[in-house]
């Protein structure tokens, strides 16, 4: 079947054709993606470099008009306006015949989220704020998530509460000490709750009382913890955390009170992730790999926005799903990480 899916998706009637009209290094870049192949679904038919608008002559702005028609001419499917400065002049009238002709416009920004499956958190603030989406804090959108969660939470905790119980007698017997903690974590808008899981680490890992930032092959993990983390049995407790109301199934994962205060004084919109409920899985988890640093918290937010942007039960459901297959199959996502190019991993975990 994923060799039936390969040889149809690979087939070129079925990419998208795109045009690129820009200027600078935003046109640079998305060229340069383009011809790497990172948008195995995408087709770059042609672009053309907008001279600035204070040093446009009439031929010049004539002939970005031919350019824009020769794409029409080319059965072109969008075309992609990539400028580092939206002041540039931009040949309205052209544009607006293009749109009448059924033939799809958008930014740059909007191209490469849809790509890639994340938001460039470099972008103008003002992209954000008049792009569509962001509507999980409607309250239609909270009551359709609550319903998914607790049916949700209900049912796996059933199916696993032997599972759970047994991983916590045998966490229990390796050090005679309490199988479960709790750890405080910074929720929806911010406010702070106790995190259920089962215990992981020695009962000294943090002795000091200061947070740290956990790593894959962290030492202060225990052998059933390794065994524990592998198959995510460790989050089952947070099942608790979704009835109570303070988690979602789906959702940024939470962080640390001191790692949030850190985080939000280096990553700009940050503190935009606490907008909605953080889950036990979610976008950033399946498309980007563990990560401790600085720069690794900025990848993963541009996931985690991304989900934020565009929430839907269908999203959270695909989510759900992928988990799963990570639990049962944890290779898989190994070989999902192992792809560096984002847009690639969105289209296998389409397919």
């Amino acid at each position: 079947v994923h060799r039936a899916f390969d040889l149809l998706v690979a087939h070129r009637f079925l990419r998208r054709r795109i045009f690129v009209l820009g200027q600078g290094q935003s046109a640079d870049r998305l060229e340069a993606l383009v011809r790497a192949d990172a948008f195995p679904m995408i087709e770059m038919i042609g672009s053309y470099r907008v001279p600035p608008a204070n040093g446009a002559t009439s031929a010049q702005s004539d002939r970005t008009i031919a350019e824009i028609d020769k794409a029409l001419t080319s059965s072109v499917d969008e075309i992609v306006l990539a400028f580092d400065d939206r002041r540039n002049h931009m040949p309205v009238d052209s544009l607006l015949k293009v749109r009448m002709r059924g033939v799809d416009v958008s930014y740059v920004t909007t191209f490469l989220e849809r790509q890639q499956g994340r938001v460039e958190i470099d972008a103008q603030p003002s992209w954000m704020i008049f792009s569509s989406g962001f509507t999980a804090g409607q309250r239609f959108e909270r009551v359709l998530k609550r319903v998914f969660d607790v049916l949700g939470s209900l049912t796996i905790l059933v199916l696993t509460f032997p599972l759970i119980a047994l991983s916590a007698l045998a966490v229990a017997l390796q050090d005679f000490a309490n199988p479960f903690y709790r750890q405080e974590r910074v929720g929806l808008n911010g406010k702070r709750f106790s995190l259920y899981k089962l215990r992981t680490m020695c009962t000294d890992a943090e002795g000091d009382g200061l947070a740290r930032w956990a790593a894959r092959d962290d030492s202060r993990v225990t052998a059933i913890g390794k065994f524990l983390r592998r198959t995510r049995i460790d989050e089952l407790p947070q099942l608790l955390n979704v009835i109570q109301g303070r988690m979602s199934l789906i959702g940024p994962r939470p962080e640390r009170p001191e790692i949030v205060e850190e985080l939000k004084g280096q990553i700009p919109y940050f503190d935009y992730r606490h907008v909605v409920k953080p889950g036990i899985s979610g976008w950033a988890q399946l498309n980007y790999p563990y990560g401790a640093t600085i720069e690794d918290s900025k990848e993963k937010l541009a996931y985690d926005l991304f989900y934020i942007k565009n929430y839907s039960w269908m999203l959270d459901l695909v989510i759900l799903l992928q988990t799963l297959r990570v639990v049962i199959w944890p290779h898989a996502q190994a070989e999902d990480l192992a792809v560096e190019d984002h847009g690639e991993k969105f289209g296998r975990s389409a397919k």
